[in-house]
């Protein structure tokens, strides 16, 4: 996903700040609040600091949502006993962990793909090798060590890919780079839209492909992945007065066949990629091979914990099951909807951590892993925070180059909506993307206008009349209403239609009163337990992972 618009501007822009204070000037702190920063009359965008809640209010909160999350497991738990053998058996395959139902769920077609894939004999010794040559090459001919990198990526493909496989991958670096030479932004993009809608844009056209391309769809990953280093690179060349000094084609080979972000993402920046890879080499020091093992040692954690997990709950198969699904009972919809989003962050930290804490032994930062969703209740945030390199990637290359919010509210939406467009392309140009891209798309919309409106000097008048927790408190009904969006538009993404109007009609229609009150209660009691944590800790700790 996965992965929008910038967060400052689209809510932080420049000019907003400067309206804020004039529309804040001439106020004086009220009683109520006991913290000036706390006070939107006395505070801007981003000063403002939500006002602290009663400790047992907060201590009750948090017992409601742990209940909840015990709950939820166990429940799934119950009824994927309860109905295994309804489903059919091609989903599953015969457990190793010995204390189950006796299957695993393989339904999940990302989990399934890439441990097929990714997680196989030859990759874990390229892996070893990799790490063990690199040291040695740091250590002995530290002068060598960009060869290395590109060497080692070539005979890695060339190995491990069919000749033919090879052969597209070439043509289509070839085609990119040649787009790149021209220095025209819009070449570029021709190039990258056409060759994502040689993959996406006809289903005929890609089995085609496929027929003299054995085993194309088995390399989908690092040639969609590709497609994004292709644009980076590209208008990273048409920025550059001297293409010839950093921008040839050792640098493009480089970048797109890097070894440890070549197989499976994230996607790196070529500015940035390019800059951390011309540090000098040499010794990895104490404290970066402790971060290191502190890596691997959470990865191997969270990879066993989903593995296990899939013993037990068999959620992902129940979408491929419309009619069992249609016919549960209500108030097990937002149980699989709540473990299906928690599976779906789990599963990204561990395929875009894995490759990033490879890329630490050659001193290349990648992408941060996706901020926990439960921490997250904006649509800004989730695309900032979630999925960072591609946040990366459309704001810098799509959104900014269109005016992002410097020249008002519409080139701000159109700008955003492009961005969001080109996502559904490269993410399957299917109806379900285009949905879920629409709806994140409308979400951010909203959240500019509202955000836009709550800085009035109308509104400002009306929030001083409130006490500071009361003020939190409204802020929190609104967030909740958003969250609530937010998790039905990633539903779309990860269970599709039909299973989405399932949710809606489970939780909202069929479940009313009960199960709509809980969900809605849960959701605003996370919104509340998560400004707590930023009004105590900062948004960093949080966002960019500080508690690791």
């Amino acid at each position: 996903m996965a992965s929008g618009p910038e967060v400052e501007n689209i809510s932080h822009g420049e000019a907003d700040q400067n309206d804020n204070a004039k529309t804040t000037k001439g106020h004086v702190t009220d009683s109520n609040y006991a913290n000036p920063l706390c006070n939107p009359a006395t505070s801007t965008r981003k000063t403002f600091k939500h006002a602290p809640l009663p400790q047992l209010e907060l201590s009750l909160g948090f017992a409601f949502i742990i209940g909840c999350v015990l709950y939820v497991k166990f429940r799934t738990d119950v009824i994927s006993r309860e109905h295994m053998k309804d489903m059919r058996l091609p989903y599953f395959e015969k457990a190793w962990f010995p204390y189950n139902h006796g299957y695993r769920d393989i339904s999940d077609y990302e989990w399934r793909f890439w441990k097929m894939n990714f997680l196989t004999a030859h990759i874990l010794y390229s892996v070893l090798a990799y790490i063990i040559l690199g040291r040695l090459v740091d250590w002995i001919i530290p002068e060598l060590r960009k060869v290395f990198m590109l060497s080692f990526g070539l005979v890695f493909v060339c190995i491990t890919m069919p000749a033919r496989i090879v052969m597209f991958f070439a043509a289509h670096t070839a085609v990119a780079y040649i787009g790149a030479q021209s220095r025209r932004r819009w070449v570029v993009w021709l190039v990258a839209i056409l060759q994502t809608a040689s993959i996406f844009a006809n289903l005929d056209f890609y089995r085609w492909q496929k027929s003299f391309l054995p085993g194309l769809g088995d390399f989908v990953v690092p040639l969609t992945f590709g497609i994004l280093k292709f644009i980076s690179f590209g208008l990273e060349c048409c920025k550059n007065d001297d293409i010839s000094q950093d921008y040839g084609l050792m640098d493009l080979l480089l970048y797109n066949f890097y070894f440890p972000l070549f197989i499976g993402g994230p996607v790196l920046t070529f500015d940035q990629f390019q800059k951390q890879v011309n540090r000098p080499a040499g010794p990895l020091s104490g404290q970066e091979w402790w971060n290191i093992i502190k890596n691997i040692l959470r990865y191997i954690f969270w990879y066993f914990y989903i593995d296990i997990f899939l013993h037990f709950s068999y959620y992902s198969a129940f979408h491929k099951h419309p009619s069992m699904f249609r016919n549960l009972p209500p108030k097990d919809y937002p149980v699989l909807a709540g473990w299906h989003l928690m599976f779906f962050l789990i599963k990204y930290i561990v395929f875009y951590g894995i490759p990033v804490t490879i890329a630490m032994f050659d001193r290349i930062d990648g992408p941060k892993p996706p901020a926990c969703i439960l921490s997250l209740y904006t649509f800004r945030d989730m695309w900032r925070y979630f999925d960072r390199g591609i946040h990366s990637m459309i704001t810098r290359y799509i959104y900014f180059p269109l005016g992002g919010s410097r020249f008002g509210l519409f080139w701000n939406s159109a700008g955003a909506f492009v961005a969001f467009s080109f996502m559904a392309l490269w993410h399957g140009n299917s109806y379900k993307m285009y949905s879920w891209a629409f709806c994140n798309w409308l979400g951010i919309q909203l959240e500019t206008v509202l955000m836009g409106l709550a800085w009035t000097p109308r509104a400002l008048e009306m929030q001083r009349r409130l006490s500071g927790p009361g003020l939190r408190r409204v802020c929190a009904v609104a967030a909740t209403l958003n969250l609530m969006f937010l998790s039905l538009s990633n539903m779309i993404f990860l269970a599709g239609y039909p299973n989405i109007w399932s949710y809606c009609t489970g939780i909202f229609i069929q479940g009313f009163p009960w199960v709509t009150l809980v969900v809605v209660t849960f959701l605003y009691i996370s919104v509340q337990l998560i400004m707590e944590v930023q009004r105590r800790y900062s948004m960093d700790f949080i966002y960019n992972k500080k508690y690791f």
